[in-house]
């Protein structure tokens, strides 16, 4: 238990996991990821149904397996809780709070698939209830969550069950960054999801825009199949810069990025010949993204910009042995820049 298991097949869960525990959303989900693409997982069991005594999990068995993923696997981006159904509104509850902020310490995105309970927007706006989303959002890092409406059926042995669509969303996500980068939102026409037989409940564009106004995505039902219809966090309700997947996910991205570029600083003279270095090396990859399609703009001035001077990096920045600079780029419209601010050591 607790022990992330790599997985690049249906083939590898089928034949790693036992048949008791190849029952429930968990395979279900599983499933959904490897039939819309994705490319590579790891499963964490959170409890051995065959040996324990017969209890759902508890949100320090969850947290067990939130240390667990932190020392097997230090870099992920995308994290998805199946359902257990013998998890109570309350510590389902405890455990999206729980995953939501570790997700937003890992610069990665929880998936959250809606409580089974929700049959329409009613009860998405159910303000007295314990499952309405007003309370759904209590306590949870609403920039790093994303959630999902409605669960979608799947064949099931002889039976047809709902369940919730977020593994089947892992997978397109993981596979629309692959081919057009994090930046690039899995939805619309497509954003066709695969390996299902229909939707619990039909949605209309009136719902996946007031759904959306809640900060959920909706799926729909098209000609073209049946696809995710929005690309909001959970935050989506808010005017917050993070109220839109890619946009979140592109700023993530652009920190780990920049982080890991510049190590080599590290040890350096803290000059202007250092300062040259940062604005050169970040502002090639910020071109690079830029030239991909990840930024707006027309000239690389409208879409980006570095800034690592001795304006950043005053004489008292200096005297800590620091240098300061700032990574600004457009997500979304040419010349309004999201501003990221650095700091590292040097010699």
């Amino acid at each position: 238990m607790f022990t992330p298991v790599a997985c690049q097949s249906l083939h590898d869960y089928d034949s790693i996991f036992s048949p008791t525990n190849l029952q429930g959303d968990l395979s279900r989900s599983v499933r959904l990821f490897f039939h819309n693409a994705g490319p590579r997982c790891h499963v964490v069991r959170i409890r051995n149904r065959e040996t324990e005594e017969d209890r759902p999990p508890r949100a320090a068995d969850y947290r067990d397996a939130l240390v667990a993923i932190s020392i097997e696997i230090p870099d992920f981006n995308l994290l998805v809780l199946p359902r257990d159904d013998g998890v109570d509104p309350a510590t389902q509850q405890e455990i999206w709070k729980m995953a939501s902020h570790y997700c937003r310490e890992k610069r990665a995105m929880l998936l959250i698939d809606t409580p089974p309970e929700w049959a329409g927007l009613v009860d998405v706006q159910d303000a007295w209830s314990d499952l309405g989303i007003r309370r759904v959002r209590e306590g949870l890092a609403l920039e790093s969550a994303a959630m999902f409406y409605p669960r979608v059926m799947v064949r099931d042995g002889d039976a047809e069950v709902p369940t919730g669509c977020c593994g089947a969303m892992a997978g397109l996500m993981t596979s629309f960054d692959d081919a057009h980068g994090v930046w690039t939102p899995a939805a619309g026409l497509d954003a066709i999801i695969a390996g299902i037989n229909g939707l619990e409940y039909e949605t209309t564009e009136d719902d996946a825009s007031l759904f959306g106004n809640e900060g959920v995505d909706v799926l729909r039902t098209l000609p073209e199949g049946i696809v995710c219809w929005g690309a909001r966090t959970m935050a989506g309700h808010t005017g917050s810069w993070w109220k839109f997947i890619p946009v979140r996910r592109l700023a993530l991205f652009v920190e780990q990025s920049v982080e890991r570029g510049i190590e080599w600083v590290a040890g350096e003279p803290n000059d202007a010949l250092l300062w040259q270095g940062i604005q050169a090396s970040v502002g090639a990859f910020l071109d690079d993204i830029w030239k991909r399609g990840a930024l707006e703009g027309d000239t690389a001035e409208q879409a980006y910009f570095v800034k690592c001077d001795a304006e950043t990096t005053n004489p008292e920045v200096i005297a800590r042995g620091q240098v300061h600079f700032q990574v600004g780029f457009a997500p979304m419209r040419p010349e309004e820049f999201m501003v990221l601010e650095f700091t590292r050591s040097t010699g």
